[in-house]
């Protein structure tokens, strides 16, 4: 069975099905398989249509973070660059028109540990018109690029001409290590961008996504990233016990 990437969206559609069970909303007949698979398919096409002459989906502020999301339901769907299927067209195009916004930096070394795993003094990022979105965006590009199915792939456009996917992702691993917040009450999360002052979930959730993914190709983060992780994921838990624990409250 074919590994399909995670998504944000799998845990929306957990709650929008918890709370129809929630407030007993009436329930409809269960959709079959092939009606499920119908569907699917359906979207797809539409999807299609909707795909730019330079590759990209989706109009406005943010291209990358629209098209990674696009290209990614094709592959999910087994359509892969260079692959000769249906999409194959639209997921390479979508691919090249993501990796004209890479960004490659220089790399250093973080207060709690070591980012550059494979020493090449660099690491690689996604945004398009606000350094703003770059943890969103690059978050969403990693499970892309391995969704692609293509490590050995090389890329075509943009500063990673003639390196592979698969050294892409590296250094977007390596990205996701440096930029962690180091101190503070955020610490061991991620927000706007690498070495932000503070954290928030919804942006945290991103290279999170994203680490999950590069480790279906092996490429894996530093343990000090993880262990900087727990950190945060204790604090938003305490945070939101001891908010519920004042909900509950009598007054």
């Amino acid at each position: 069975m074919k590994r399909k990437i995670l998504s944000a969206l799998v845990g929306l559609c957990i709650l929008v099905f918890a709370a129809a069970l929630f407030f007993d909303a009436p329930k409809a007949e269960a959709a079959t398989q092939s009606e499920i698979n119908d569907a699917i398919q359906k979207g797809l096409a539409w999807l299609a249509t909707q795909q730019g002459s330079d590759g990209r989906f989706g109009s406005g502020a943010n291209p990358v973070a629209y098209t990674a999301a696009a290209v990614l339901a094709f592959e999910n769907e087994g359509h892969f660059p260079g692959g000769g299927t249906e999409y194959s067209d639209e997921v390479e195009r979508g691919l090249d028109f993501i990796f004209l916004y890479a960004r490659t930096h220089s790399i250093s070394m973080q207060l709690h540990g070591d980012p550059d795993t494979n020493g090449n003094g660099l690491y690689v990022s996604f945004y398009d018109d606000s350094y703003s979105r770059e943890v969103y965006e690059s978050g969403m590009v990693m499970q892309a690029i391995v969704a692609s199915n293509t490590p050995d792939r090389t890329v075509t456009t943009g500063p990673c001409t003639g390196w592979t996917y698969r050294a892409v992702m590296e250094d977007l691993v390596d990205w996701a290590a440096f930029g962690r917040v180091d101190s503070g009450s955020g610490r061991g999360g991620w927000r706007y961008y690498a070495n932000y002052g503070n954290s928030d979930n919804s942006t945290a959730q991103w290279p999170v996504l994203g680490l999950v993914a590069a480790e279906q190709w092996g490429i894996y983060a530093p343990q000090f990233v993880k262990d900087e992780l727990n950190i945060w994921i204790n604090y938003i838990q305490t945070a939101r016990m001891v908010a519920q624990d004042i909900l509950i409250q009598p007054r």
